[in-house]
């Protein structure tokens, strides 16, 4: 499974969406894992 690592919630880029957490984002369709990393 690839994992990611994104930029601050707060600048997220097109086609990604924050977490939960307010700090990370992951890509539409991607799943927030907590600690900064997003999955499938």
């Amino acid at each position: 499974m690839k994992l990611f690592q994104m930029l601050m919630a707060n600048s997220c880029p097109s086609g990604y969406h924050p977490c939960p957490d307010g700090v990370w984002c992951c890509p539409i369709g991607w799943n927030c894992l907590g600690g900064g990393l997003c999955g499938l």
